[in-house]
């Protein structure tokens, strides 16, 4: 049939086993689809001739006696009993269902979280990094370097985080290497590199592999870099990536001389 209609719905509707609503539909279908109406007619017929050829057919009455008593035995009632084997059986199976829906589960979360790596909003973890920068870091811990030595933090990161990164010796001018610390930031390891003018200074956080998102924040574009910009308290931030990082530059000062003295090491 090139109407696309499955022989089987036709069965169904010679047999009057389809809903109201479907046997209309077909009703108006074979009423223009010669086809189909075809394939009825002799799928009615076929059926006409074997119930013809099995009417002369009968079963012996003893049979019919006893299938009768049987069925009369039954109480309308009666409930399907089990034996403890066959309940075990059946819980069994049930049990093996449910774990391996739950196993499916599992592992489509876990294929989530591979193909999808984490995501974090910049603006909530904003206020985190403000925190880490205004408060001044114990360099004897294990996970942190004082040193004014771009190299030894390089170093010093690939040791502690398994990557490299560009570390400036200063920031312009005024802000010169102080340090390095690594942070376990809402489960995310994050590097610290402190920059410093004996006053005031600014930190830079690096995050390997983190896909941040950028709600309510303003986007600022320098020397063909995008930078988002964003504010957590009297701390200011601005963000941007390459291939490999994702670097936050945090201070005190505005947007504007944050984005130029990122742009002085970029």
């Amino acid at each position: 049939m090139g109407c696309g209609f499955d022989e089987k719905i036709l069965h169904l509707y010679v047999d009057n086993e389809l809903s109201e609503p479907a046997r209309a539909k077909l009703a108006d279908h074979l009423a223009y689809c010669a086809d189909c109406r075809a394939t009825v007619e002799a799928i009615h017929a076929m059926k006409t001739g074997l119930a013809a050829a099995c009417s002369a057919i009968r079963a012996p009455e003893y049979l019919y006696v006893r299938i009768l008593n049987n069925l009369e035995a039954i109480p309308a009632n009666r409930q399907l009993k089990l034996s403890l084997k066959e309940k075990l059986k059946l819980l069994s199976l049930n049990f093996r269902i449910s774990r391996r829906w739950a196993m499916g589960f599992v592992f489509s979360l876990i294929l989530i979280f591979i193909i999808f790596p984490g995501k974090q909003n910049l603006h909530n973890l904003a206020g985190e990094l403000a925190r880490e920068h205004m408060a001044r870091p114990a360099y004897g811990e294990a996970a942190a370097l004082q040193t004014n030595e771009a190299s030894e933090v390089i170093d010093f990161l690939k040791q502690k985080l398994g990557f490299i990164s560009d570390i400036p010796q200063h920031i312009q001018s005024k802000y010169k290497l102080e340090g390095a610390r690594v942070l376990k930031i809402e489960g995310n390891s994050v590097a610290q590199v402190r920059y410093s003018d004996g006053l005031s200074g600014c930190s830079m956080f690096i995050i390997n592999n983190l896909f941040l998102e950028y709600d309510n924040t303003e986007l600022y574009i320098a020397s063909g870099v995008e930078f988002k910009v964003c504010n957590s308290g009297d701390c200011n931030l601005i963000c941007w990536e390459n291939d490999r990082n994702c670097y936050i530059l945090c201070g005190n000062c505005c947007f504007k001389d944050l984005v130029n003295m990122a742009v002085s090491f970029i």
